[in-house]
């Protein structure tokens, strides 16, 4: 048309939702850059090193833009744990899901291994936690969710354990305060390789399998 509107109503809502599409992905991609560069950061500063203004020159964008997705530095840790636990989940999801079939001593090397790329990540909170109302919140749902998840496969598979819960507790406890421990000195191979075995006996004894 002569005056430049659209030819049809559906013209002008689609270029809106292009726009809103557009806007979305560009949220998306910079909270991912944030998320990264927070990764990246605590590896090798540790959690008193991770500074808003660090991050974000590491993300390449401005300050202010931390302040769309995240509250605070607090925030950020929560979201990058709630990333941490996914991930975890995602790597036991055979075994946890009580696949008979699944490999305790696979789905335990998985997770190790990423506990040991997100060492920082998971050191960070466990440090926080204590003194961080919202991180303690983050830390206490991941746990619980995994002592859930684990008394679910004993309940499922061994179902002559006379205390499932108490006994699922006992084995999350036990990964948590030994890879704590092991990777905040090294996330070294050997090290990766002799937490795995000391916690493959730990189950494999607890469990009798």
């Amino acid at each position: 048309m002569a005056d430049g509107s659209p030819s049809h109503p559906s013209m002008g809502k689609r270029a809106r939702g292009d726009v809103k599409s557009g806007r979305r992905r560009a949220r998306s991609d910079a909270r991912k850059a944030i998320m990264t560069a927070a990764r990246e950061v605590l590896a090798e500063d540790g959690y008193e090193g991770l500074t808003i203004d660090l991050v974000m020159a590491r993300a390449g964008l401005s300050r202010t833009i931390f302040y769309r997705h995240f509250e605070d530095r607090g925030g950020l840790l929560v979201a990058l744990w709630g990333d941490f636990v996914h991930d975890l989940t995602e790597a036991a999801e055979d075994w946890l899901s009580g696949d008979p079939d699944a490999d305790l001593e696979a789905s335990l090397r998985t997770n190790i291994e990423v506990f040991a790329a997100r060492a920082s990540v998971f050191i960070a909170v466990c440090d926080e936690a204590p003194s961080d109302p919202a991180v303690r919140a983050a830390y206490e749902a991941g746990y619980w969710g995994f002592v859930d998840a684990v008394e679910a496969r004993i309940r499922s598979l061994h179902p002559e354990v006379a205390d499932p819960r108490g006994t699922a507790e006992v084995l999350v406890s036990i990964d948590e305060r030994l890879w704590y421990r092991r990777f905040r000195e090294s996330t070294a191979q050997q090290v990766v390789e002799d937490t795995l075995r000391v916690t493959l006996n730990a189950w494999r004894r607890i469990l009798g399998e």
